[in-house]
């Protein structure tokens, strides 16, 4: 019997499978193995893009063209800053990115020029689209929502005029961190910006992915899905929760598990790497090796977000993106865990598309 061909392809973030200097290449050459549609920029070889000069940037290109691999999403950090002046929270992860002096009023303004280096970026690299944010989450959305869409609308217009494709990833650091925020954003501020559906990010930030996200961002509103594993720490023994710091959306539902003499401590979608342990554990029928750093559930697997049912619903939907794998392992089962999530993850939307 002939399988069906998904028609949801899977990309990857390669800076989040093995980490440091010359990881680049390597990365690459395992998600070609893998067949590996996409991948998605962000740092390479522990350096963000948007740091890069066009020499830098010519030789990414010619290295992912060497795999045989597409650009999904040019990765950036743009509008990971304050709305206003510089004021900045002690949270949020900019991926290496080091920024320049000083040299507007505000760091918008900033911004608004690290948004032209990524139209040209972008032009060298052909990316499906170019990632921004919602401003770190210092207010509430709806206490400054006007502001918010009449500076999206500006670097929309931006980007429409210059000919390149935006999308806004709601991240839960961020004032459009749900994807109820992230469709109430994209309905104010209108086409052509799209939104980049980041399912565990809403979780973390309290959001309900099915249905409450799911029924928001109907009528073709995301052109780009994330999708993470589970999140966990597993440590035999332990007696408590343990927050991330600095993380101002920790949930306080979120408790333990007694799993056979080992405790699983779900951090939302992120994961901690600072056990090692051996041993077996059972997580909701999956027999889990727990050796080394890391030890993950696959996207089919996660016990907190119905992803199947999320997938469904972007399906009935007419949903025709990326599904893109936004976390990953530095520890020396990193290997193992892409491979067992890529081959997870092309099983469910198999199914989703059956």
């Amino acid at each position: 019997m002939e399988t069906l061909t998904p028609m949801w392809k899977i990309s990857y973030f390669p800076d989040s499978i093995l980490r440091g200097e010359e990881s680049f290449e390597t990365n690459l050459a395992l998600l070609a193995e893998l067949g590996m549609d996409y991948v998605e920029l962000r740092e390479i070889d522990n350096k963000n893009i948007m740091n890069m000069d066009n020499d830098e940037i010519a030789a990414v290109k010619k290295t992912v063209k060497k795999y045989g691999i597409k650009v999904g999403g040019l990765g950036t950090p743009i509008f990971k800053c304050p709305l206003r002046g510089y004021d900045a929270p002690i949270w949020g992860d900019r991926h290496g990115h080091q920024a320049e002096n000083k040299i507007n009023e505000s760091a918008y303004q900033d911004h608004l020029k690290l948004l032209e280096r990524a139209f040209e970026i972008s032009d060298m690299l052909d990316p499906i689209n170019i990632r921004c944010f919602g401003f770190w989450r210092q207010f509430k959305l709806d206490d400054v929502f006007d502001e918010v869409i009449e500076k999206l609308q500006n670097v929309t217009r931006m980007a429409e005029a210059s000919g390149h494709k935006l999308a806004i990833e709601n991240e839960h650091n961020t004032i459009v961190g749900t994807g109820v925020e992230l469709a109430k954003v994209l309905k104010a501020v209108g086409k052509p910006l799209t939104g980049i559906y980041d399912i565990g990010n809403s979780w973390r930030r309290g959001g309900i992915p099915y249905p409450d996200d799911t029924d928001a961002l109907k009528g073709g509103l995301v052109s780009h899905l994330h999708v993470k594993h589970e999140t966990i720490d597993i440590v035999p023994g332990c007696t408590e929760i343990h927050k991330s710091w600095g993380d101002p959306a920790w949930r306080e539902d979120v408790a333990e598990k007694d799993l056979g003499g080992f405790c699983l401590v779900m951090y939302g979608s992120w994961a901690r790497q600072s056990h090692t342990i051996s041993g077996k554990v059972i997580v909701d029928g999956l027999e889990m090796n727990l050796i080394g750093e890391s030890t993950i559930v696959p996207v089919t697997k996660v016990l907190h977000i119905d992803h199947p049912a999320v997938f469904k619903a972007f399906r009935a939907d007419g949903y025709e993106g990326i599904v893109a794998v936004d976390n990953g392992f530095s520890g020396p089962q990193a290997k193992i865990n892409v491979k067992t999530t890529f081959f997870a993850l092309q099983e469910l939307i198999k199914e989703v598309w059956a």
